[in-house]
Order: C-alpha cells, then sequence, then structure tokens
C-alpha cells in the first residue's frame, strides 16, 4: 500500500484538529442493519474464495500493522452493522470473528447493547441511551471492552434525542 497521502490527512487531523476516533473501511465485512444486509465479498469474491479469503488477511493485517507502527491503532474502529436484530447475530459474530482473528488489534464497534450471543464480538459497544445498563455493561468492561452511546430518534424522554418531546433543559 502507499500510504503517504492517507498518512498525511491522518496526521492532519489527529494531530492538528485533535479527532479522538476514525472509522476504517469495512473491506470484506459485508454490512446491514436490522432491516438487510449485504454479503461479504472482495471485489465480487464472496468470502467462500480462496482470493477473498488471501485478500481479507492480507488487507486487515496490512492495516493494523500499518495503525500500530503510526501510533493510530486506538483511534481506529470498525463499524459495519447497524443495530442487529438478533436474527443478524450470527451473521454480525461472523464478520467479527474473521477480522478478530486476522487483526485482533482493529477496535470492533457495534451499535448494540451487550447480548450473551454477541460476546467476543464487539469489544466497543455503542448503546442507545436507555439500553447502557450498568449491571450488563461491567462484566465487559472487566473484560477490556469499552462503551460509548449515542442518541436517535429513541428513546423518548427522559433521555436525550434527536426529536424535541420533551421540555429543554
Amino acid at each position: 500500500f502507499d500510504w503517504a497521502r492517507w498518512d498525511a490527512e491522518m496526521a492532519r487531523s489527529l494531530d492538528r484538529y485533535k479527532f479522538s476516533a476514525f472509522q476504517l473501511p469495512n473491506v470484506g465485512l459485508g454490512s446491514g442493519t436490522f432491516h438487510e444486509r449485504s454479503e461479504p465479498e472482495i471485489q465480487g469474491y464472496p468470502e467462500t474464495s480462496p482470493v477473498y479469503q488471501a485478500a481479507f488477511k492480507n488487507y486487515w493485517q496490512a492495516v493494523e500493522t500499518h495503525l500500530r507502527e503510526r501510533g493510530w491503532l486506538d483511534e481506529a474502529y470498525v463499524y459495519w452493522f447497524d443495530e442487529p436484530d438478533p436474527k443478524d447475530y450470527p451473521f454480525v459474530m461472523n464478520g467479527f470473528r474473521k477480522l478478530k482473528d486476522v487483526a485482533p488489534g482493529i477496535t470492533r464497534m457495534l451499535t448494540e447493547q451487550p447480548e450473551p450471543e454477541l460476546v467476543g464480538g464487539p469489544n466497543l459497544w455503542c448503546c442507545l441511551t436507555d439500553q447502557f445498563k450498568p449491571d450488563k455493561a461491567a462484566p465487559r468492561m472487566a473484560a477490556g471492552d469499552r462503551f460509548w452511546w449515542y442518541v436517535c430518534t429513541g428513546p423518548k424522554a427522559p433521555y436525550a434525542g434527536l426529536f424535541i418531546d420533551h421540555a429543554g433543559m
């Protein structure tokens, strides 16, 4: 890979503008939401293909190595599936397992609260504010997982959200 232009822009973003995190492209993982998903592929090769498997491994190992060498690994994360339903958990865990196997140092973020079926996949949980439960988060935090949370069109009052459904502060 020729990292020169990317490195220059990342250095500017991280050093000058003090960005604290950045999302990596989800190469080879597929994508999805609770509505639909796209299957993993690289340049038209499905995940069952030896070409896909070699490309996936080579790409992610190179990215992890480069980020570690630059000191940026802790700021980088992969976010490739949004708010999975339980029916999506096996698909999500397959992607996280593949990524963890070849590039274990890359942070794996998921917009979901801790669920037993997802343990070992994401190591950065991003819950809706009403779904963050300290008692469920504590074991994951003890295992080294981190937590973010976000606002959306839900939940409604008394939680912060994107709609004005209750009086402002």
